[in-house]
């Protein structure tokens, strides 16, 4: 996913907010020497990091850093097997204890279903009062209200249970007049009330979601808004009596969809932001023409009203276009082995496979080891290129000396761009790149499962002139 540099302007109120210092020190023995990153989750459609601190650990495991803020947010923070998290005050200083530093396995690494525990940090230096607290609080007893009653909410679809825990909840925690925390339970309530409203989504829109302060990034409003949102286009068009929104969608008439979803009394920010929520699950999903979607999404761009939807549309186009076949390969410039810049640009000219991994994970190291059959047979028409995930370059550099490895080796751990501008979060990922450096293959076949014939085909269909040794005069044989 691609780290945003930008903070997104949800309302006047928020633009002119005065930015404060918020101060955040601990001390974590086991993570010394460590870089850990600290970031906000910035929209409910992308679930894109908006990275807002960076730190290393010291020797004597002790930190301090600043973010400055202006407006209480969630942050996180992935630490292998666990995520962190905490709400910071602008303004405010808070003492942390990190969780126990506890590494993944190689089956987690490997995994892309994989994901940390959620941990609340420890703050040291905070009274019971502290938002964070109450926070915690709250979500402890809502969780118990709802698995206690469970059975009435699932199966029963019982309303009157799902008022009677709000007023309950509501008396307990009414002295707490946060603006943050008064978010935490309206969408808390949403996912109460649409566990026994599924059948009636207009009104849980109409009710909860027509505010027009929306704070996109809280944590709580993304829960609710992927879930009442998901793939909310293809199940309009299900319905018979909604069937007349499949052109617009195929035919990427944003406006169009716009107006369709006023008429059914969603203010002008949520439909805009429910119909991109639609356009860019409908691209993965495969329901509608993709080339209408994108049309769709370029239109948003340019005609939504809402700033926080058009921005969200622009990074959405980014995104679903950067790595799109015929784009240009995102350009970088990475150490290798010999500790010497190496660059893609190096290659213009050449077929480039390029290959994510991280020696961790046995799936990486599997098709790693299929790489040496295709490096032999076909360079120097493919040149493989390596980039190393793992978090000590040190670590890939043995695993080359000791499988004998003789491609090129680039180290990528601290260098989160190219992950980035690759999307290649999960490893092993593989691209092709042409000679003109544009992508061919986004992502590619892995070496196990069918990328030899795939390239040599197109190698052939190019009439790609590449240099052979004189006693080599045709292309590489598929035996």
């Amino acid at each position: 996913m691609r780290f945003l540099l930008f903070t997104f302007v949800i309302c006047i109120e928020l633009a002119t907010a005065i930015a404060q210092p918020t101060k955040i020190s601990g001390t974590a023995l086991d993570y010394a020497k460590r870089k850990i990153t600290f970031y906000s989750i910035s929209d409910p459609i992308l679930n894109q990091k908006q990275v807002l601190a960076t730190t290393t650990i010291g020797n004597d495991g002790k930190f301090a850093f600043e973010i400055t803020l202006k407006k209480t947010v969630e942050i996180r923070c992935d630490l292998e097997k666990h995520c962190g998290t905490m709400i910071l005050e602008p303004g405010e200083k808070y003492t942390i204890q990190l969780p126990p530093y506890t590494p993944r396995s190689n089956e987690e690494a490997k995994s892309i279903y994989f994901k940390p525990t959620l941990f609340w940090f420890g703050i040291l230096n905070k009274d019971p009062k502290d938002l964070n607290f109450s926070v915690r609080a709250f979500l402890s007893d809502y969780n118990t209200e709802f698995s206690k009653n469970s059975a009435q909410i699932y199966q029963l679809k019982s309303k009157a249970t799902a008022d009677q825990i709000i007023s309950r909840l509501d008396q307990k925690y009414e002295s707490i007049q946060n603006s943050y925390f008064k978010n935490v339970k309206k969408y808390s309530y949403f996912e109460l009330e649409n566990s026994v409203n599924q059948d009636n989504t207009d009104f849980l829109v109409s009710k909860y979601f027509q505010s027009k302060n929306l704070d996109i990034e809280h944590p709580t409003f993304q829960k609710a808004f992927e879930t009442i949102f998901t793939d909310c286009l293809r199940k309009q068009s299900q319905n018979q009596k909604n069937s007349s929104i499949i052109p617009f969608i195929n035919g990427g008439q944003f406006d169009k969809l716009v107006a369709f979803y006023k008429t059914k009394g969603y203010a002008q920010e949520v439909a805009e932001l429910a119909i991109l929520k639609g356009l860019y699950d409908g691209y993965y999903t495969g329901s509608f023409n993709k080339t209408g979607l994108l049309k769709g999404i370029d239109q948003a761009r340019h005609s939504a009203i809402g700033s926080v939807a058009k921005s969200v549309a622009e990074q959405i186009y980014i995104k679903l276009t950067k790595l799109a076949i015929g784009a240009k390969a995102p350009t970088f410039k990475l150490p290798n082995i010999q500790n010497k810049p190496t660059s893609l640009e190096q290659f213009k000219g050449k077929f480039v496979y390029l290959a994510f991994f991280n020696s961790k994970s046995h799936d990486c190291q599997m098709e790693l080891d299929s790489i040496i059959s295709i490096h032999r047979k076909l360079n120097p028409a493919l040149t493989v290129l390596a980039i190393s995930l793992d978090e000590n370059f040190d670590t890939s550099i043995n695993l080359w000396k000791g499988k004998g490895y003789k491609w090129e080796l680039l180290n990528g751990a601290k260098q989160e761009q190219v992950k980035l501008d690759y999307n290649a979060t999960l490893t092993p990922a593989f691209f092709l790149i042409s000679p003109d450096q544009t992508l061919l293959l986004a992502q590619a076949p892995s070496p196990s499962h069918g990328f030899e014939p795939v390239f040599l085909k197109i190698l052939r269909d190019s009439h790609f002139k590449f240099i052979q040794p004189a006693s080599q005069k045709t292309i590489p044989s598929t035996k």
